[in-house]
């Protein structure tokens, strides 16, 4: 009663919002909600709570993945979108939103974006568009550019954004220039950007200034994403101006985005003192010019592709498809590998290195001691270039897992491989299926397989395994199969029982690991084939 008027006056403006609260119906809260798959039987009962809830609900986590909603949910997600508040992830993967019907039709993603830049934006954290259709109109493409820069600019801690819209070439193609200009401008005022993924032509004819200053502004990326756009001169030489000045960069994919001479990139994701993946896939990194038809035609810098390996930090190197050169590129990679002790996974697979590329690849691996992942998958090597990699192998600790899938390989590169696993104790898989091995070869590799003291994986997918038996069960099939087999194997194996009985072995070979079950089978079939593999029935 001694305290002044005015200071109680203050005290009860305190205390009134939470009596008020306190006599609020009690808020139901969902802090994670990810629906996956429309025939899943909880997702009408969880679309039915939204509709009752819409007002109070306090959404932390919201994610539809793989489902085509109708009407009333859209409208629902919407309500959502506007109303949430509190809402700090909102990811639409591989979703099909129908039309919103009014005045002027539009697509469903543009009424849930324009929602969120309305009212459920401020405190988003996390927005993902990935595969959301139907993709907008040209007119629909510029409303939405513009709905999700107002979301950008209100989303004031947005740490991550996806925005994956499939639009096709000939879309591109009729696109003006600024389209997209309302994102990138967006872009320019956030500051706690970490992961930013534009995807399938957002960059379409962007200039390397607009781009420059996107990136600029955003110095706290650690991972960007820009694959399967359209980089030209000035736009490569903007991102490299970037990746060679961030120190916080960990992650850079640029998968089919290089429509230029990436040299400017190579070179500053070499002098990077942070970068850990790199993904270069489906690019043309390096045009070996054809000497026969112009003898003075100079060669590309031979160190352009493999001083990518001198980044001190670098631990993924992804150039799936791409075109480095065939030989030429693996001679440079392996003068990097040499000198390079972080690389963890290195992948080639489909860049064309043949025979000559793998003994460079094989001389640098006797020598590199940290590589543990080799992807070759569908590069020409032959026999003679899988024999290199074989004999590599002996004195190599380090790799545990090669793929040689569909590398045209052969008896000799068979047998090579199986003589280097006796020796190897590091790998625990390799693969090499699809390659047309005679019996020989597929002999040495189940005799290898045999004798093996560990587990590991050994894929065989797609090889014509043929009498392969011999060197599994001791003696030739008979009459196409085993005198001593049971009926039934050879009923359901059918042509295909060599290949099913050799995965069994390897399945359930006491030093293979008798657990794998490699091919799932009954406990009969099992033991059938445990008792003619070891004399036994199988455990």
């Amino acid at each position: 009663s001694n305290y002044p008027v005015f200071i109680k006056v203050i005290f009860s403006l305190l205390l009134f919002p939470l009596l008020l609260k306190g006599l609020q119906a009690p808020r139901r809260v969902y802090r994670h909600m990810t629906i996956f798959h429309q025939h899943d039987p909880d997702v009408d009962g969880e679309w039915n709570v939204w509709g009752t809830v819409e007002g109070k609900v306090e959404q932390k986590y919201l994610s539809l993945e793989s489902q085509a909603l109708d009407s009333l949910q859209l409208d629902l997600l919407v309500g959502v979108a506007r109303e949430c508040s509190t809402l700090e992830t909102l990811c639409l993967k591989n979703v099909k939103l129908p039309q919103v019907n009014g005045a002027q039709p539009q697509p469903g993603l543009i009424a849930v974006v324009q929602a969120l830049a309305q009212g459920g934006a401020w405190a988003l954290r996390s927005l993902i568009l990935d595969d959301v259709l139907p993709y907008p109109s040209e007119e629909g493409r510029l409303c939405l550019s513009q709905a999700l820069g107002a979301v950008i600019r209100r989303a004031a801690r947005l740490e991550t954004l996806t925005l994956h819209l499939e639009a096709g070439f000939e879309a591109l193609v009729h696109q003006p220039a600024d389209h997209y200009m309302p994102i990138f401008e967006a872009l320019e005022s956030t500051v706690a950007l970490r992961e930013l993924s534009l995807h399938s032509g957002i960059m379409w004819r962007l200039g390397g200034d607009e781009l420059q200053r996107c990136l600029l502004s955003n110095h706290s990326l650690t991972l960007l994403d820009l694959s399967h756009n359209f980089l030209m001169g000035d736009g490569i030489e903007a991102l490299a101006a970037y990746i060679r000045s961030s120190t916080n960069i960990q992650t850079l994919r640029v998968d089919s985005a290089l429509w230029d001479a990436p040299r400017p990139l190579l070179e500053s994701a070499r002098d990077n003192h942070g970068l850990r993946t790199l993904d270069l896939s489906n690019n043309q990194l390096l045009v070996v010019p054809n000497t026969d038809q112009d003898p003075t035609a100079p060669p590309p810098p031979f160190d352009v592709l493999g001083g990518v390996l001198s980044c001190a930090t670098l631990t993924v190197l992804d150039l799936h498809s791409a075109d480095v050169g065939g030989d030429f590129g693996a001679q440079s990679l392996s003068l990097g590998l040499c000198d390079n002790s972080t690389l963890v996974t290195l992948n080639l697979g489909g860049t064309r290195i043949g025979p000559e590329g793998a003994v460079f690849l094989a001389g640098a691996l006797e020598v590199n001691t940290t590589l543990t992942d080799l992807n070759l998958r569908s590069c020409p090597l032959g026999d003679a270039g899988v024999t290199a990699l074989a004999e590599m192998l002996a004195c190599n600790s380090a790799l545990r897992a090669l793929s040689l899938t569909n590398t045209q390989c052969g008896a000799d590169g068979a047998t090579a491989v199986a003589s280097s696993l006796r020796l190897n104790r590091g790998l625990t898989e390799v693969s090499m299926g699809h390659n047309v091995v005679t019996d020989a070869g597929l002999t040495a590799l189940a005799g290898a397989l045999r004798g093996t003291p560990r587990c590991f994986t050994f894929r065989l997918q797609g090889l014509i395994l043929m009498r392969v038996w011999e060197g599994i069960f001791g003696g030739p099939p008979a009459g196409g199969a085993p005198a001593a087999s049971n009926l039934e194997i050879v009923r359901l194996f059918q042509e295909e029982w060599r290949e099913v009985l050799l995965a069994f072995a390897m399945g359930t070979h006491p030093r293979l690991g008798g657990g794998s079950q490699v091919l799932g089978l009954s406990d009969n079939l099992l033991s059938v084939v445990g008792e003619q593999y070891w004399g036994r029935p199988a455990a």
